[in-house]
């Protein structure tokens, strides 16, 4: 819902530079926290969203930006792997998800490299 509702404002908009992307993505990190009550370090999708719009904020204008929210993505999914998930289904098998990838997570770092 929170990417659907920064979709309809980005309506007509041909191309996004990479400051308000960055922006944009921060706006659905913060919707999405808010709709579902998940927060950063639970091991969710929400976490590697934030290290993309961090990366993407951080990164310098005119580079190409696939690579950067790739990394991003990656990062994030392998510095949580070791960590237990405590949110969504998942956080029943708390201990047991240590050492698993978050499906969400995988599922953000595919879409960067589909871009």
């Amino acid at each position: 819902m929170a990417l659907m509702t920064s979709a309809k404002r980005c309506a007509g908009i041909e191309a996004l530079d990479r400051a308000t992307l960055a922006a944009l993505l921060g706006e659905v990190v913060d919707t999405l926290a808010a709709r579902g009550g998940a927060r950063l370090g639970d091991k969710t999708v929400l976490d590697s969203l934030h290290a993309v719009q961090q990366a993407l904020a951080e990164a310098p204008d005119g580079v190409a930006l696939r690579p950067i929210a790739c990394d991003a993505a990656q990062a994030a999914l392998d510095a949580f792997r070791d960590r237990p998930n405590r949110i969504g289904r998942a956080r029943m098998f708390a201990d047991k998800t240590l050492g698993l990838d978050d499906p969400g997570m995988v599922a953000l770092l595919r879409m960067a490299q589909s871009l």
